[in-house]
């Protein structure tokens, strides 16, 4: 009873009546104020607006961790950047997963920062740990 979940827009039936447009128009209302942190996107969405909203449509969502969950694993190809929106990350370097000997460190990933941005336009290799 104590647990609450996550709404998610799967369960909410009536979003399947909305014209593609309209759905396309309210993910862009949801996921806009994240994008317009990053540098990249808010000039994106000064050349191309629309494209941004298809962006939205089609290739953003939210992950909602748990405490210890893993957001990524080293040595596995990174696919995705990541905003985290609220809550905080840990992450954790480990260069001896691409062939480093450096001490291993540690970060706190605060609500409002990105990560793994290079993934958008370049081969990338998680080279760390996040966790929740």
């Amino acid at each position: 009873l104590g647990k609450t979940t996550e709404l998610r827009e799967k369960d909410v039936a009536a979003l399947t009546l909305l014209s593609s447009t309209l759905r396309m128009e309210l993910r862009f209302g949801i996921f806009h104020p994240f994008l317009m942190t990053h540098p990249l996107f808010r000039l994106w969405n000064m050349l191309d607006s629309t494209m941004v909203q298809r962006l939205c449509e089609e290739s953003i969502f939210f992950l909602f961790l748990r405490t210890k969950d893993d957001l990524f694993v080293p040595a596995t190809k990174a696919h995705s950047a990541y905003y985290v929106a609220s809550g905080t990350l840990h992450y954790y370097h480990d260069p001896e997963s691409i062939g480093k000997d450096e001490a291993a460190t540690m970060e706190v990933v605060e609500q409002g920062r990105w990560m793994c941005e290079a993934a958008l336009w370049t081969d990338w290799v998680h080279v760390g740990r996040a966790e929740a």
